[in-house]
């Protein structure tokens, strides 16, 4: 890339120092049992780090790779999620093997380099080398090509960034803040809908077409409940493309779920419990207990899933939307059984309490419902984009900064191939 002619090109290794830390033995508890701030990959999060969430002894210092890194610090995640994630030290820290410390010289801005590694990540992360998870080594660190400005320029670079950062982290809270205040709203209106306070002007402009009053039962009154199964896995002719397999995965597509991952063949859709369209599923088990989606296929599921195939006074989107209300998600959770992980079989799940009403004011909670949901995914649809927008521009603004277009360059600046030897004379004293 060109660059303006008082900046220079070159290694990270040339301008800075690397090591990364260790992890002492847990079977010893004195290692643990100190004050020394101790930092994981975790703890980086593209910020300043001021505190840790654990701590090591000076013992394990001495008995492990261990090493304290001073305040002002640049570390950077070097494998796993959070590779590629950066963190200045705002106090004296030891790191585990999976960060690496970076010592630049006086004569290179440590936000500077930040930024820059920032706006390198991506093109760090496809080095990283590796099988089951990528990670990038210290070598990899230490080749990375750097342009370096004057330090003077660095520093206006700095300012000039941060500025501008500052302008869109503003313009970012605000539309998180929207969009967060349109998941309130949708809570609401579900709660609205199934405490029939949605339709009471409906109800009164319609009193001969409320045939039946707003009443309770319990899920198991509403159609045919049933907990899926898994067809033997031992025999692979069970499974082919026959029949759609749903499983907790498969209801991420949103409200209506019409492909699974997996599918059925004949002998095996005769090992499953077949469902018709418009059940109600909803995982049973595990993180994502409560997590439900509208069946549009005949289908069957695992044992992960409960499922609701409504009779015919109960409309399906009716009851897929009040499953996913805020008062039937809280039954959810209260009635799983507490064990290592949370599970609600089919007996308890028959049980939780269901709000019925007429076909007619069925018909119009859904609706509503579908009318304002529209609306409110369309207002998160155009958040996301000024937040894919905001990003790229976050991008625009550092190619800027690193290609010498952000800032004016000044004559009397002090050339970085001056920094350059001065470092080099500094390393060879």
């Amino acid at each position: 890339m060109d660059l303006p002619s008082s900046w220079d090109s070159v290694e990270l290794s040339k301008i800075a120092e690397t090591s990364s830390g260790g992890t002492p033995s847990r079977k010893e508890p004195a290692n643990y049992d100190g004050t020394i701030p101790w930092i994981k990959s975790g703890n980086l999060k593209d910020g300043h780090i001021s505190e840790a969430d654990e701590f090591i002894s000076p013992l394990a210092l001495k008995n492990s790779a261990a090493k304290l890194f001073p305040a002002g610090t640049l570390l950077i995640a070097l494998y796993g999620a959070t590779i590629g994630k950066l963190g200045i030290l705002s106090i004296t820290a030891a790191t585990n093997q999976a960060v690496c410390g970076i010592f630049l010289s006086d004569h290179v801005s440590t936000p500077f380099l930040f930024s820059f590694l920032v706006f390198h990540r991506r093109k760090l992360i496809e080095l990283g080398q590796g099988g089951a998870q990528p990670n990038i080594s210290q070598q990899i660190v230490r080749s990375i090509q750097i342009p370096l400005p004057p330090l003077a320029e660095q520093k206006r670079i700095v300012s000039k960034i941060e500025e501008l950062f500052s302008e869109l982290d503003a313009g970012e809270e605000s539309l998180r803040r929207a969009r967060r205040q349109l998941g309130v709203y949708r809570q609401s209106l579900l709660k609205q809908a199934f405490e029939g306070k949605l339709t009471a002007p409906w109800r009164k402009q319609n009193p001969e077409r409320c045939s039946t009053e707003w009443h309770k039962t319990n899920v198991g009154k509403i159609g045919r409940i049933e907990t899926g199964t898994t067809p033997p896995t031992a025999n692979p002719r069970n499974y082919g493309d026959e029949l759609p397999f749903f499983k907790p995965t498969d209801l991420e597509q949103g409200q209506f779920v019409k492909t699974a991952r997996e599918h059925l063949s004949e002998s095996g859709k005769r090992c499953a419990r077949v469902l018709p369209p418009g059940s109600v599923l909803v995982t049973c088990i595990g993180a994502t207990i409560g997590k439900t989606g509208l069946a549009q296929v005949t289908c069957a599921t695992n044992q992960q899933i409960n499922s609701i195939s409504p009779d015919e006074d109960t409309l399906p989107v009716f009851a897929y939307y009040q499953v996913i209300s805020p008062a039937f998600q809280e039954q959810i959770k209260t009635n799983a059984s507490s064990t290592t992980l949370p599970i609600l079989n089919k007996s308890k799940f028959s049980a939780l309490s269901f709000a019925r009403c007429s076909l007619p004011e069925q018909r119009e909670i859904v609706r509503l419902l579908d009318e304002q949901f529209t609306v409110i995914e369309q207002n998160e649809r155009e958040i996301d984009a000024a937040l894919k927008r905001s990003a790229a521009l976050r991008q625009s603004i550092l190619k800027k900064a690193f290609t010498g277009q952000l800032v004016a360059q000044d004559p009397s600046d002090e050339p970085a191939c001056a920094l350059l030897e001065r470092i080099r004379a500094e390393r060879a004293a």
